[in-house]
């Protein structure tokens, strides 16, 4: 269940770490008692809890003008359209990160242009290794991306279209659209 809700209480217990959290959250209707009983069911159980700020869904649209400029940039710099995706990708977009916030570096010897040209897995070379094997950190699929880290790609992705004269939207028109996605005053 992946619902809106808001922390309304937090008790602190030294002692054995065993922290009361308290959680309001918005039940979409119509709930029934059989989704009530099955919230009940978690009642002593463990659970996987995971607290970030909510943002409102991206739309759809967005990632269809990242991917639109993104194409019209690897044609005017003549490179790759996968290979263009996943430079800007790296420069914009955001890197995937493991459970205790580290990159997620892939060290290989493979070809350097076959995995930054790639579409199933996003990668771009970060730097050698101590021992000389290049590195590549991962990045995250841009379908995945709320409003404020597709607003951030956009942003960087018009700056680098601009800078070889292609047409983009009007700043207005962009403005339109961040406001729609739920951000407003990004520069």
């Amino acid at each position: 269940m992946e619902t809106k809700g808001k922390v309304v209480g937090v008790i602190p217990n030294w002692l054995n770490e065993q922290n009361i959290v308290t959680i309001q959250v918005r039940l979409e209707l119509p709930y029934t008692f059989d989704n009530l009983e099955s919230l009940d069911g978690l009642k002593d159980k463990d659970i996987r809890v995971e607290l970030k700020q909510w943002r409102e869904p991206r739309s759809k649209t967005a990632n269809a003008y990242f991917h639109t400029l993104s194409d019209k940039l690897a044609d005017a710099m003549r490179m790759s359209k996968p290979k263009m995706k996943n430079y800007l990708l790296f420069h914009y977009g955001q890197k995937v990160r493991d459970e205790k916030g580290q990159l997620v570096v892939i060290k290989t010897n493979a070809d350097e242009e076959q995995l930054i040209s790639r579409t199933d897995i996003h990668l771009w070379y970060l730097k050698d290794s101590e021992d000389g094997v290049p590195m590549y950190v991962l990045l995250e699929h841009s379908r995945f991306y709320d409003s404020l880290m597709m607003s951030i790609l956009i942003d960087g992705v018009v700056a680098e279209c601009k800078a070889v004269g292609i047409e983009t939207l009007p700043p207005d028109e962009i403005e339109r659209m961040k406001q729609m996605w739920g951000i407003e005053g990004l520069k």
